[in-house]
Protein backbone atom coordinates (compact mmCIF):
# COMPACT_ATOMS: atom_id res chain seq x y z
CA UNK A 1 0.00 0.00 0.00
CA UNK A 2 1.05 3.71 -0.63
CA UNK A 3 2.33 5.45 2.24
CA UNK A 4 2.46 8.81 0.25
CA UNK A 5 -0.79 9.75 -1.31
CA UNK A 6 -1.84 13.03 -3.04
CA UNK A 7 -5.68 13.91 -3.37
CA UNK A 8 -6.88 16.26 -5.63
CA UNK A 9 -9.90 17.55 -4.73
CA UNK A 10 -12.08 20.96 -5.75
CA UNK A 11 -10.97 21.52 -1.44
CA UNK A 12 -9.97 20.07 1.68
CA UNK A 13 -13.14 18.96 2.53
CA UNK A 14 -12.12 18.20 6.32
CA UNK A 15 -11.96 22.03 6.79
CA UNK A 16 -15.04 24.13 7.11
CA UNK A 17 -16.06 26.21 4.07
CA UNK A 18 -15.85 29.88 4.47
CA UNK A 19 -19.04 31.53 3.02
CA UNK A 20 -17.47 34.52 3.23
CA UNK A 21 -16.21 34.06 -0.08
CA UNK A 22 -16.79 36.04 -2.82
CA UNK A 23 -19.79 34.53 -5.25
CA UNK A 24 -16.72 33.07 -8.03
CA UNK A 25 -14.64 31.77 -5.99
CA UNK A 26 -16.72 29.69 -3.58
CA UNK A 27 -18.54 28.59 -6.50
CA UNK A 28 -15.40 27.00 -7.92
CA UNK A 29 -13.93 25.74 -4.69
CA UNK A 30 -17.03 23.54 -5.40
CA UNK A 31 -16.23 22.85 -8.83
CA UNK A 32 -19.36 25.16 -9.99
CA UNK A 33 -21.51 22.88 -8.17
CA UNK A 34 -22.06 21.88 -4.18
CA UNK A 35 -23.10 18.31 -4.50
CA UNK A 36 -19.14 17.69 -5.78
CA UNK A 37 -18.42 17.99 -1.75
CA UNK A 38 -20.37 14.45 -1.50
CA UNK A 39 -18.20 12.15 -3.63
CA UNK A 40 -15.03 14.09 -2.68
CA UNK A 41 -15.65 14.18 1.50
CA UNK A 42 -16.13 10.76 0.95
CA UNK A 43 -13.17 9.71 -1.28
CA UNK A 44 -11.33 12.03 1.72
CA UNK A 45 -12.84 9.55 4.20
CA UNK A 46 -12.26 6.38 3.08
CA UNK A 47 -8.52 7.09 2.38
CA UNK A 48 -7.43 7.63 6.24
CA UNK A 49 -5.73 5.33 8.07
CA UNK A 50 -2.58 6.07 10.80
CA UNK A 51 -0.53 4.22 8.35
CA UNK A 52 -0.66 6.44 5.09
CA UNK A 53 -0.16 10.46 4.82
CA UNK A 54 -2.68 11.53 2.86
CA UNK A 55 -2.41 15.37 1.67
CA UNK A 56 -5.22 17.46 -0.28
CA UNK A 57 -4.22 19.31 -3.31
CA UNK A 58 -6.82 22.09 -3.67
CA UNK A 59 -8.63 23.40 -6.81
CA UNK A 60 -6.77 21.29 -9.49
CA UNK A 61 -9.20 21.44 -11.71
CA UNK A 62 -9.65 25.49 -12.19
CA UNK A 63 -5.35 25.98 -11.11
CA UNK A 64 -3.83 24.22 -14.00
CA UNK A 65 -0.92 26.81 -13.77
CA UNK A 66 -0.40 26.38 -10.33
CA UNK A 67 -0.43 22.84 -10.38
CA UNK A 68 2.14 22.72 -13.41
CA UNK A 69 4.68 24.36 -10.63
CA UNK A 70 4.42 21.86 -8.51
CA UNK A 71 4.77 18.75 -10.81
CA UNK A 72 8.26 18.29 -9.95
CA UNK A 73 7.71 18.54 -5.91
CA UNK A 74 4.64 16.32 -6.67
CA UNK A 75 6.74 13.38 -8.40
CA UNK A 76 9.34 13.91 -5.78
CA UNK A 77 7.50 13.65 -2.67
CA UNK A 78 4.53 11.08 -3.43
CA UNK A 79 3.86 7.45 -4.36
CA UNK A 80 0.96 8.16 -5.62
CA UNK A 81 -1.99 10.63 -7.12
CA UNK A 82 -5.73 10.22 -6.88
CA UNK A 83 -8.01 12.44 -8.98
CA UNK A 84 -12.24 12.70 -9.26
CA UNK A 85 -13.37 13.96 -12.28
CA UNK A 86 -17.08 13.19 -12.56
CA UNK A 87 -18.65 14.24 -15.92
CA UNK A 88 -15.29 15.17 -17.70
CA UNK A 89 -16.13 12.89 -21.33
CA UNK A 90 -18.07 15.24 -22.82
CA UNK A 91 -18.25 18.31 -25.18
CA UNK A 92 -18.42 21.06 -22.21
CA UNK A 93 -14.77 19.32 -21.69
CA UNK A 94 -13.44 19.72 -25.24
CA UNK A 95 -11.78 23.18 -25.56
CA UNK A 96 -10.22 23.77 -22.32
CA UNK A 97 -10.14 21.22 -19.80
CA UNK A 98 -9.18 18.06 -21.34
CA UNK A 99 -6.42 19.66 -23.26
CA UNK A 100 -5.30 21.33 -19.95
CA UNK A 101 -5.35 17.90 -17.71
CA UNK A 102 -3.94 15.64 -20.61
CA UNK A 103 -0.83 18.35 -20.61
CA UNK A 104 -0.57 18.32 -16.61
CA UNK A 105 -0.59 14.45 -16.24
CA UNK A 106 1.91 14.25 -19.11
CA UNK A 107 3.85 15.72 -16.33
CA UNK A 108 3.14 13.36 -13.78
CA UNK A 109 6.27 10.54 -13.43
CA UNK A 110 3.89 8.61 -9.99
CA UNK A 111 0.76 6.27 -10.59
CA UNK A 112 -2.70 8.38 -11.02
CA UNK A 113 -5.52 6.55 -10.34
CA UNK A 114 -9.64 8.15 -11.27
CA UNK A 115 -12.54 7.46 -9.72
CA UNK A 116 -15.91 8.02 -10.57
CA UNK A 117 -14.64 9.10 -14.36
CA UNK A 118 -17.93 9.70 -16.29
CA UNK A 119 -19.25 10.61 -19.67
CA UNK A 120 -22.50 13.09 -20.12
CA UNK A 121 -24.97 12.93 -22.77
CA UNK A 122 -29.02 12.76 -22.79
CA UNK A 123 -31.27 10.52 -20.89
CA UNK A 124 -31.41 8.48 -23.82
CA UNK A 125 -27.80 7.79 -23.79
CA UNK A 126 -26.99 9.26 -27.20
CA UNK A 127 -23.37 8.34 -28.31
CA UNK A 128 -23.21 11.43 -30.35
CA UNK A 129 -20.99 13.14 -28.73
CA UNK A 130 -18.17 10.93 -28.82
CA UNK A 131 -16.84 11.28 -32.42
CA UNK A 132 -15.98 15.14 -31.37
CA UNK A 133 -14.84 14.72 -28.50
CA UNK A 134 -12.62 11.62 -29.18
CA UNK A 135 -9.23 13.29 -29.63
CA UNK A 136 -9.32 15.07 -27.24
CA UNK A 137 -10.66 12.41 -24.56
CA UNK A 138 -8.23 10.09 -25.65
CA UNK A 139 -5.43 11.84 -25.35
CA UNK A 140 -6.56 12.36 -21.47
CA UNK A 141 -7.22 8.66 -21.01
CA UNK A 142 -3.83 8.00 -22.12
CA UNK A 143 -2.07 10.03 -20.20
CA UNK A 144 -3.81 8.48 -16.58
CA UNK A 145 -3.02 4.82 -18.10
CA UNK A 146 0.34 5.99 -19.44
CA UNK A 147 1.24 6.94 -15.26
CA UNK A 148 0.84 3.72 -14.44
CA UNK A 149 -2.65 3.96 -12.82
CA UNK A 150 -5.75 2.83 -13.82
CA UNK A 151 -9.30 4.27 -14.07
CA UNK A 152 -12.65 3.35 -12.53
CA UNK A 153 -15.75 4.82 -13.99
CA UNK A 154 -19.25 5.72 -12.95
CA UNK A 155 -21.38 3.24 -14.68
CA UNK A 156 -21.95 0.98 -18.16
CA UNK A 157 -23.02 3.87 -20.57
CA UNK A 158 -19.42 5.41 -19.18
CA UNK A 159 -18.09 2.19 -20.46
CA UNK A 160 -20.12 2.55 -23.61
CA UNK A 161 -18.17 5.38 -23.92
CA UNK A 162 -14.54 3.74 -23.35
CA UNK A 163 -15.77 1.42 -26.15
CA UNK A 164 -17.19 3.67 -28.90
CA UNK A 165 -13.30 5.87 -27.96
CA UNK A 166 -11.14 2.59 -28.55
CA UNK A 167 -10.68 1.61 -25.10
CA UNK A 168 -10.93 -1.68 -24.01
CA UNK A 169 -12.37 -3.69 -20.92
CA UNK A 170 -8.78 -3.65 -19.32
CA UNK A 171 -8.64 -0.20 -19.50
CA UNK A 172 -11.38 0.35 -17.29
CA UNK A 173 -13.17 -0.82 -14.16
CA UNK A 174 -16.55 -0.04 -13.50
CA UNK A 175 -17.55 0.94 -9.77
CA UNK A 176 -19.90 3.23 -9.66
CA UNK A 177 -19.20 6.98 -7.14
CA UNK A 178 -17.61 6.59 -3.98
CA UNK A 179 -20.47 9.26 -2.83
CA UNK A 180 -22.74 6.11 -1.95
CA UNK A 181 -19.81 4.64 -0.19
CA UNK A 182 -19.42 7.28 2.31
CA UNK A 183 -20.57 4.90 4.77
CA UNK A 184 -19.02 1.58 3.62
CA UNK A 185 -21.95 0.28 1.70
CA UNK A 186 -23.86 0.05 4.93
CA UNK A 187 -26.93 2.22 4.56
CA UNK A 188 -30.55 0.57 4.08
CA UNK A 189 -33.61 2.04 3.27
CA UNK A 190 -36.63 1.60 5.11
CA UNK A 191 -39.67 3.48 3.94
CA UNK A 192 -41.94 4.69 6.26
CA UNK A 193 -45.67 3.43 5.75
CA UNK A 194 -47.30 7.09 5.16
CA UNK A 195 -51.05 6.88 5.86
CA UNK A 196 -52.12 9.99 3.71
CA UNK A 197 -50.66 12.55 1.45
CA UNK A 198 -49.71 15.05 4.13
CA UNK A 199 -47.89 12.95 5.94
CA UNK A 200 -45.05 13.48 2.97
CA UNK A 201 -42.28 15.74 4.00
CA UNK A 202 -40.00 15.77 0.49
CA UNK A 203 -36.78 18.01 0.35
CA UNK A 204 -36.76 19.17 -3.49
CA UNK A 205 -33.49 19.71 -5.72
CA UNK A 206 -32.46 20.17 -9.56
CA UNK A 207 -32.86 23.06 -11.79
CA UNK A 208 -36.73 21.79 -13.38
CA UNK A 209 -38.18 21.71 -10.11
CA UNK A 210 -37.13 25.53 -9.61
CA UNK A 211 -36.70 27.29 -13.15
CA UNK A 212 -40.12 25.22 -14.76
CA UNK A 213 -43.15 26.78 -13.19
CA UNK A 214 -45.53 23.82 -13.82
CA UNK A 215 -43.32 22.25 -10.75
CA UNK A 216 -44.21 24.98 -8.46
CA UNK A 217 -47.42 23.86 -7.26
CA UNK A 218 -45.11 21.43 -5.20
CA UNK A 219 -43.87 23.82 -2.92
CA UNK A 220 -47.49 24.79 -2.13
CA UNK A 221 -48.98 21.43 -2.05
CA UNK A 222 -46.14 20.15 0.08
CA UNK A 223 -45.77 23.51 2.89
CA UNK A 224 -43.24 21.37 4.73
CA UNK A 225 -41.16 20.80 1.95
CA UNK A 226 -37.68 22.52 1.11
CA UNK A 227 -35.43 23.32 -2.12
CA UNK A 228 -31.45 22.47 -1.33
CA UNK A 229 -30.25 24.40 -4.62
CA UNK A 230 -26.34 22.87 -5.41
CA UNK A 231 -25.24 26.67 -7.32
CA UNK A 232 -27.44 29.13 -8.10
CA UNK A 233 -28.67 30.69 -4.29
CA UNK A 234 -25.44 30.93 -3.17
CA UNK A 235 -25.34 34.62 -3.92
CA UNK A 236 -28.82 35.23 -2.49
CA UNK A 237 -28.48 33.60 0.36
CA UNK A 238 -24.63 33.77 1.46
CA UNK A 239 -23.76 37.01 -0.59
CA UNK A 240 -26.72 39.32 -1.48
CA UNK A 241 -23.71 42.18 -2.23
CA UNK A 242 -22.57 39.83 -4.50
CA UNK A 243 -26.10 40.03 -6.61
CA UNK A 244 -25.65 41.19 -10.22
CA UNK A 245 -28.50 41.16 -12.99
CA UNK A 246 -27.52 37.96 -14.09
CA UNK A 247 -29.42 36.45 -10.66
CA UNK A 248 -32.10 38.93 -10.54
CA UNK A 249 -34.37 36.34 -12.53
CA UNK A 250 -34.62 34.04 -9.04
CA UNK A 251 -36.15 36.90 -7.86
CA UNK A 252 -38.38 38.21 -9.72
CA UNK A 253 -41.41 35.66 -9.80
CA UNK A 254 -41.81 35.83 -5.81
CA UNK A 255 -41.39 32.25 -5.23
CA UNK A 256 -37.61 32.68 -3.81
CA UNK A 257 -38.98 35.28 -1.55
CA UNK A 258 -41.45 33.16 0.02
CA UNK A 259 -39.74 30.02 0.61
CA UNK A 260 -37.00 32.53 2.18
CA UNK A 261 -39.48 33.83 4.34
CA UNK A 262 -40.49 30.58 5.32
CA UNK A 263 -37.07 29.07 5.65
CA UNK A 264 -37.70 26.41 2.85
CA UNK A 265 -34.76 27.70 0.47
CA UNK A 266 -31.28 26.21 1.78
CA UNK A 267 -27.49 25.50 0.29
CA UNK A 268 -25.01 23.91 1.74
CA UNK A 269 -21.25 23.83 1.04
CA UNK A 270 -19.87 20.80 3.67
CA UNK A 271 -21.44 17.52 3.97
CA UNK A 272 -21.51 17.48 7.31
CA UNK A 273 -24.14 20.04 8.13
CA UNK A 274 -25.62 19.11 4.64
CA UNK A 275 -26.69 15.27 6.01
CA UNK A 276 -27.35 16.93 9.66
CA UNK A 277 -29.95 19.56 8.28
CA UNK A 278 -31.98 16.36 6.78
CA UNK A 279 -32.21 13.79 9.87
CA UNK A 280 -32.77 17.05 12.42
CA UNK A 281 -35.74 18.14 9.76
CA UNK A 282 -37.18 14.44 9.39
CA UNK A 283 -37.63 14.95 5.55
CA UNK A 284 -39.32 11.92 4.18
CA UNK A 285 -38.59 11.60 0.15
CA UNK A 286 -36.02 13.21 -1.82
CA UNK A 287 -36.85 14.12 -5.55
CA UNK A 288 -35.40 15.85 -8.16
CA UNK A 289 -32.35 16.09 -10.91
CA UNK A 290 -29.44 16.45 -8.72
CA UNK A 291 -27.91 13.32 -8.50
CA UNK A 292 -25.93 13.90 -5.37
CA UNK A 293 -28.02 16.39 -3.50
CA UNK A 294 -30.43 12.51 -3.83
CA UNK A 295 -26.88 10.83 -2.21
CA UNK A 296 -27.16 12.80 0.66
CA UNK A 297 -30.50 11.99 1.48
CA UNK A 298 -29.69 8.12 0.95
CA UNK A 299 -26.63 7.95 3.19
CA UNK A 300 -28.87 9.85 5.59
CA UNK A 301 -31.55 7.18 5.29
CA UNK A 302 -34.16 9.12 3.65
CA UNK A 303 -35.79 7.68 0.32
CA UNK A 304 -35.27 9.48 -2.87
CA UNK A 305 -36.39 9.14 -6.57
CA UNK A 306 -34.47 10.73 -9.22
CA UNK A 307 -35.62 12.83 -11.97
CA UNK A 308 -33.65 11.70 -14.68
CA UNK A 309 -33.15 14.26 -16.77
CA UNK A 310 -29.52 13.17 -18.79
CA UNK A 311 -26.95 10.26 -18.69
CA UNK A 312 -25.33 11.29 -15.90
CA UNK A 313 -28.11 10.74 -13.06
CA UNK A 314 -29.43 8.08 -14.93
CA UNK A 315 -26.27 5.95 -14.99
CA UNK A 316 -25.80 6.00 -11.56
CA UNK A 317 -29.42 5.36 -10.66
CA UNK A 318 -29.20 2.45 -12.75
CA UNK A 319 -25.97 1.10 -11.06
CA UNK A 320 -26.77 1.22 -7.41
CA UNK A 321 -30.54 0.49 -8.55
CA UNK A 322 -31.94 4.13 -7.16
CA UNK A 323 -35.62 4.66 -8.04
CA UNK A 324 -36.12 6.99 -10.98
CA UNK A 325 -38.52 8.64 -13.04
CA UNK A 326 -38.90 11.19 -15.90
CA UNK A 327 -40.70 14.02 -13.29
CA UNK A 328 -43.70 15.31 -14.82
CA UNK A 329 -45.47 18.93 -13.70
CA UNK A 330 -48.58 16.00 -12.60
CA UNK A 331 -46.73 13.53 -11.12
CA UNK A 332 -48.69 12.35 -7.77
CA UNK A 333 -45.61 12.31 -5.37
CA UNK A 334 -47.62 10.55 -2.56
CA UNK A 335 -48.38 7.78 -5.32
CA UNK A 336 -45.03 7.87 -6.63
CA UNK A 337 -43.69 7.55 -3.28
CA UNK A 338 -45.69 4.07 -2.58
CA UNK A 339 -44.20 3.18 -6.06
CA UNK A 340 -40.45 3.34 -5.22
CA UNK A 341 -39.21 0.19 -4.32
CA UNK A 342 -35.53 0.27 -2.54
CA UNK A 343 -34.98 -4.29 -2.41
CA UNK A 344 -32.26 -3.81 -5.26
CA UNK A 345 -30.52 -0.94 -3.85
CA UNK A 346 -29.94 -2.57 -0.10
CA UNK A 347 -29.20 -6.19 -1.34
CA UNK A 348 -26.57 -4.56 -4.16
CA UNK A 349 -24.79 -1.97 -2.22
CA UNK A 350 -22.92 -3.42 -0.07
CA UNK A 351 -21.43 -6.36 -2.84
CA UNK A 352 -20.95 -2.81 -4.91
CA UNK A 353 -18.48 -1.35 -1.73
CA UNK A 354 -16.48 -4.70 -1.52
CA UNK A 355 -15.96 -4.94 -5.60
CA UNK A 356 -15.01 -1.13 -4.91
CA UNK A 357 -12.86 -1.79 -2.08
CA UNK A 358 -10.95 -4.79 -4.04
CA UNK A 359 -10.26 -2.35 -6.70
CA UNK A 360 -8.67 0.10 -4.37
CA UNK A 361 -6.42 -2.31 -2.80
CA UNK A 362 -5.44 -3.31 -5.94
CA UNK A 363 -4.67 -0.13 -6.99
CA UNK A 364 -2.55 0.30 -3.61
CA UNK A 365 -5.09 2.82 -1.95
CA UNK A 366 -6.66 2.52 1.11
CA UNK A 367 -9.95 1.85 1.85
CA UNK A 368 -11.78 2.42 5.11
CA UNK A 369 -8.71 0.22 6.52
CA UNK A 370 -9.70 1.35 10.35
CA UNK A 371 -13.46 2.47 10.79
CA UNK A 372 -12.30 3.37 14.76
CA UNK A 373 -9.48 5.84 13.08
CA UNK A 374 -11.83 7.09 10.72
CA UNK A 375 -14.64 7.57 12.92
CA UNK A 376 -12.71 9.67 15.64
CA UNK A 377 -11.01 11.47 12.12
CA UNK A 378 -14.77 12.52 11.52
CA UNK A 379 -15.95 13.12 14.92
CA UNK A 380 -13.03 15.41 15.72
CA UNK A 381 -13.89 17.72 12.43
CA UNK A 382 -15.91 20.87 13.87
CA UNK A 383 -17.88 22.03 10.59
CA UNK A 384 -20.69 23.83 11.79
CA UNK A 385 -23.86 24.64 10.21
CA UNK A 386 -24.19 27.74 8.03
CA UNK A 387 -25.84 31.24 8.56
CA UNK A 388 -28.25 32.50 6.07
CA UNK A 389 -27.29 36.16 5.57
CA UNK A 390 -30.13 36.86 3.45
CA UNK A 391 -33.54 38.80 4.36
CA UNK A 392 -36.66 39.24 2.42
CA UNK A 393 -36.00 43.19 2.84
CA UNK A 394 -32.18 43.05 2.25
CA UNK A 395 -32.68 41.85 -1.22
CA UNK A 396 -35.72 43.49 -2.11
CA UNK A 397 -33.22 46.62 -1.21
CA UNK A 398 -30.51 45.09 -3.81
CA UNK A 399 -33.19 44.59 -6.37
CA UNK A 400 -34.29 48.21 -5.98
CA UNK A 401 -32.76 48.62 -9.64
CA UNK A 402 -35.37 46.99 -11.49
CA UNK A 403 -38.21 49.25 -13.47
CA UNK A 404 -40.56 51.39 -11.25
CA UNK A 405 -43.24 48.54 -12.31
CA UNK A 406 -41.68 45.52 -11.20
CA UNK A 407 -40.21 47.53 -8.34
CA UNK A 408 -43.59 48.34 -6.89
CA UNK A 409 -44.74 44.42 -7.86
CA UNK A 410 -41.69 43.29 -5.65
CA UNK A 411 -42.09 45.77 -3.07
CA UNK A 412 -45.39 44.69 -2.08
CA UNK A 413 -44.04 40.90 -2.69
CA UNK A 414 -41.03 41.46 -0.17
CA UNK A 415 -42.44 43.34 2.64
CA UNK A 416 -45.58 41.14 2.93
CA UNK A 417 -43.59 38.34 3.48
CA UNK A 418 -41.09 40.68 5.68
CA UNK A 419 -43.70 41.09 8.08
CA UNK A 420 -45.17 37.55 7.57
CA UNK A 421 -41.57 36.20 8.81
CA UNK A 422 -41.12 38.68 11.83
CA UNK A 423 -44.82 37.58 13.16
Amino acid sequence: MYKKILVCLDRNQFQPFDYHQETEEALKSVGMNSGNNVFEFALQKMLQTPDVQVDVEENFFHRNELFLQKVEQINAEYDAMVLNTANILARWAKRTKLPEWSRALNKIKIPVYVLSLGAQSDSNYSLDFVQDIKKEASTFLRSILNTGGRIAIRGYFTAEVFQKLGFSDSDYTVTGCPSLYLNAGQNKIIKPELSSDKELKPVFNGDRLWFEPVFWPFYEKYPNSVFICQHYFYPLLYRPEDISDKWKDALANGLFIKLLAENRVQMFCDYLPWERYLKNNHFNFSVGGRIHGNVVSLLAGIPACIDAHDSRVREMAEFFNIPYVALKPDTDLYELYGQCDYDAFNNNLFGRFEYFRQWMHECGLPCFENMDYVNQKIEALQIPDPIIVSTPRQLEKINSSKSRKIKSRLYKILHFYWLRGKK
